[in-house]
């Protein structure tokens, strides 16, 4: 019987004391080339770090006719520094399409892209850049309080 190939990977070298994200991925409908069917998920272990968060805020406010300021509302997200480390461009490429799904999950919780990619060259001689991209919380990640 022959063993035929019906799927490949790139070659990533994992070791103990190496910094890896896993990414789990899907789409409501075909996206990218790929054709989801229900329930299809794939995966792709990236060298990188995900752990710095911040908590940007929006506040809207009205400056009423006594000189006096009413806030009319506030927002927070959670998000969350997805910082890959240097790999080259066909890989950034299918990281950004990556990004673009519906359904991203990192340690089992759903995130959304909504910031830019943005890859940093390692130096002028190096065919490898660096990249990183902030990540909203998709679910109960964000907040908002609006006054009456």
């Amino acid at each position: 019987m022959a063993i035929t190939t019906i799927a490949g990977s790139d070659c990533l070298d994992v070791q103990d004391h190496d910094d890896t994200v896993l990414i789990k991925y899907s789409n409501a409908v075909d996206f990218a080339g790929i054709s989801y069917d229900t329930g299809t998920e794939f995966s792709i272990r990236v060298p990188g770090m995900f752990f710095k968060e911040r908590f940007p805020d929006e506040n809207e406010s009205e400056k009423l006719s006594d000189n006096s300021v009413d806030k009319l509302s506030g927002t927070v997200k959670s998000q969350k520094l997805l910082v890959i480390d240097a790999v080259p461009y066909y890989f950034h490429k299918m990281l950004s399409l990556i990004l673009q799904h519906n359904e991203i999950t990192i340690d089992d919780v759903l995130w959304v892209k909504e910031d830019t990619y943005e890859m940093r060259l390692v130096n002028d001689g190096h065919p490898f850049e660096r990249a990183q991209c902030w990540l909203t919380q998709k679910e109960d990640g964000f907040f908002i309080n609006v006054y009456s």
